[in-house]
């Protein structure tokens, strides 16, 4: 068995496609961790941000950002740049979507993403009174089950451990 693994730094950086913008603004990070990712808020700037970082010996790139009120990566734009990015520079590309339904799920197969970095939230007062959200665990759940049935090939589940002490 063969184990890769990539941890964000310079041949793996993450790129936020909201800059340091989050509306969701979850009282466990306040958008803290969007100032240490490449901004990159225009599917241009993703296109010659991946295309620099490569020029850099990246191997690949996480594409995250803020989410919106209902929890979602406003990722949907940048398609059509992840899938030139794979096909052109060859690099690993990861997202970090948030919620998503089928539909979404199937686009991101589309555009070739490698892995999908999920954040399962399953604590109903992390979901509810720290993130704003009114779904539920349930809404968590439907998205993951999308992601398995008609995402990318890789889905990597992360799940989150002290959020209510802040941590």
């Amino acid at each position: 068995m063969q184990l890769k693994a990539y941890f964000p730094g310079a041949i793996y950086p993450t790129i936020s496609i909201t800059g340091n913008k989050c509306l969701l603004n979850c009282s466990y990070c306040r958008g803290r961790y969007l100032d240490g990712m490449v901004s990159a808020v225009t599917p241009e700037l993703l296109y010659q941000a991946a295309k620099s970082l490569k020029k850099k010996a990246a191997k690949g790139i996480l594409v995250s950002g803020g989410f919106d009120k209902d929890g979602v990566l406003p990722i949907r734009p940048f398609l059509p740049t992840i899938k030139r990015i794979k096909e052109e520079l060859g690099l690993l590309v990861s997202v970090h979507p948030g919620l998503v339904d089928r539909e979404m799920a199937c686009l991101l197969r589309e555009s070739k993403i490698d892995i999908v970095d999920f954040q399962l939230v399953v604590d109903p007062i992390v979901i509810k009174e720290m993130q704003g959200l009114e779904r539920g665990p349930l809404g968590y759940m439907e998205s993951l089950d999308a992601l398995m049935k008609y995402g990318p090939p890789y889905i990597a589940p992360h799940i989150p451990i002290g959020f209510r002490d802040g941590d």
